[in-house]
């Protein structure tokens, strides 16, 4: 859909740029490239991309104020200075939870203490503060389904104006930083308070770019195996493994399940590596069993961490479990079959989740040793350990840079699974 006409006046009198952009098609082997114009809406120092679509009527938009609004960092969320207003998507605590349409009910009733059916997008207010601020929840203004629409380009323009959202009315801001803290602080505030005294669960929903945890990696084309399996896996770390699976998204789970994986096994291989590195050390035609610095080299190999069944530092034994499973051969190529996950180790991003980086470029490095120490600087960042050599920030399911964490969360995976394949053994019936 072109912007033209009344429209483009209308967003050009808010001060909202267009810019015309264009990307080839998906269908088209000749690589023939698609033009189109979106509006750029401001997101703290960013914007985002809003391109309409003849599925919403033109009057709709005409007649909306979608135009004075301003999304927030890291929530469905939008604000205005002009109108006085940020408003929040919501949803339910749990996927099992009951539906969004029958939460607003209940809560319908239980402020209007009214049992006569809803009317369509009704909204719900709370008494108001002692300085006039308004809070409502229920279907969403048209305003925020406009934007929510064509932001997330869904197929009608009804599900996103039943989308259910917290309001938060008569306030003055006029920065966007101060708008996200009040939306935390009075949306989290007033949904926990509803959760205690009602049981009706809801949570701000965030951005939903944080939320994905996948990326188009390409399918590799196998054979399927119809033969009877041959091996058999321990049953802990395969229902870690299919936790992990279905934790699509909440990354940090899918982290720490696959994280958890490895460490089920760090005995094994951490008493497989000391055992190596002592009888390294004995078979050394210097060493000298009536000489103290040589039985300290063995006492120092044999250091037992007092939190793990294993021998030496949790890093170490990570480090040991990745040496035996995994050969730096097959990390690169898992890495290097994908342009996008290339480019997000090379990049400045990679940075934003763990300080620690893999020289991909350096074909001679240790990438072995290198991954081992990223993944256990995000497993630090996630549980927030204490003892830790170093503070490490603490990673949120809100931190911005979890969108970041699903490069990560592919190579763990294929770790992971490399792991389950060294420890298997032949099924016993």
């Amino acid at each position: 859909m072109k912007i033209k006409g009344k429209l483009l006046e209308k967003l050009v009198d808010a001060g909202i740029n267009i810019e015309e952009v264009e990307r080839e098609t998906d269908f088209n082997e000749e690589g023939e490239k698609v033009k189109y114009q979106i509006a750029k809406f401001p997101r703290a120092r960013d914007f985002v991309p809003i391109k309409f679509n003849d599925r919403i009527e033109e009057q709709i938009l005409l007649d909306s104020n979608f135009e004075h609004y301003k999304f927030i960092m890291d929530f469905e969320a939008i604000w205005s200075p002009k109108f006085k207003s940020i408003e929040c998507e919501i949803a339910p605590v749990t996927r099992h939870m009951a539906p969004p349409s029958f939460l607003l009910k209940r809560l319908g009733k239980l402020l209007c203490d009214d049992d006569s059916e809803p009317e369509e997008f009704a909204r719900y207010e709370l008494e108001k503060s002692e300085n006039g601020i308004v809070v409502s929840i229920g279907s969403a203004s048209v305003e925020y389904a406009i934007l929510s629409f064509c932001k997330d380009r869904m197929p009608r323009f009804d599900f996103a104006r039943r989308r259910p959202t917290i309001r938060i009315e008569n306030i003055d801001i006029t920065k966007h930083d101060k708008a996200k803290s009040l939306l935390e602080k009075i949306g989290n505030s007033v949904l926990f308070k509803l959760d205690l005294s009602s049981n009706i669960g809801f949570k701000l929903v965030d951005d939903r770019e944080i939320r994905r945890t996948y990326f188009r990696r390409k399918r590799e084309q196998t054979d399927l195996d119809k033969a009877f399996p041959t091996y058999e896996y321990d049953s802990e770390p395969m229902s870690l493994y299919w936790y992990a699976k279905s934790a699509i998204e909440m990354p940090l789970l899918q982290f720490l399940a696959l994280y958890q994986i490895l460490e089920f096994y760090f005995p094994i291989f951490s008493n497989k590596n000391a055992h190596s590195t002592i009888k390294n050390i004995i078979k050394d035609p210097r060493f000298n069993p009536n000489k103290d610095s040589d039985i300290t080299k063995i006492l120092s190999t044999l250091n037992l961490n007092k939190n793990q069944l294993g021998f030496g530092s949790e890093l170490e034994q990570l480090k040991s479990t990745i040496q035996d499973c995994l050969s730096i051969e097959e990390l690169r190529d898992h890495i290097e079959r994908d342009e996008e996950m290339v480019e997000f180790f090379k990049g400045k991003k990679a940075k934003d989740i763990a300080s620690k980086t893999l020289n991909i470029a350096n074909k001679t490095a240790d990438l072995i040793n290198e991954i081992a120490e990223r993944i256990y600087e995000i497993r630090c960042r996630v549980v927030h350990t204490k003892s830790s050599d170093k503070n490490y920030d603490l990673l949120i399911p809100s931190s911005p840079e979890l969108k970041y964490l699903v490069y990560d969360i592919s190579v763990l995976e294929m770790i992971a699974k490399k792991v389950l394949i060294a420890t298997s053994r032949l099924m016993k019936i």
